[in-house]
């Protein structure tokens, strides 16, 4: 696959999470997929973010961050917020790469 160059550090960080957790590409026919859950503060702690940022703030970075990953990596990101009372403490990431689009490219 073409090497990539994320704007974010958090994208890098994220994209190694996902590598970590995904599924053995021999199984997949060399697709990158997988899925992990984690709590909200050991995914600010893993992407180094700063303390001072309010779920806001990691809201907003994860999702600029899957943005960037489906942009320049064309992968797929679903992400479930999970609710403990009535604050989101855990999330469950689901994601893809979508290689169709190197067919469609010299189209």
């Amino acid at each position: 696959s073409k090497a990539v160059n994320f704007k974010s550090s958090y994208t890098w960080r994220l994209f190694e999470i996902m590598v970590s957790w995904a599924q053995d590409k021999k199984l997949t026919g060399g697709v990158l997929t997988g899925w992990f859950s984690v709590s909200v503060d050991e995914l600010r702690q893993q992407l180094g973010m700063p303390d001072s940022y309010l779920w806001v703030n990691v809201d907003r970075t994860i999702e600029a961050s899957v943005k960037e990953l489906r942009e320049k990596a064309r992968i797929h990101t679903k992400i479930e917020r999970i609710k403990t009372s009535r604050k989101i403490t855990h999330l469950r990431f689901e994601f893809i790469e979508d290689l169709q689009q190197d067919l469609l490219e010299g189209v």
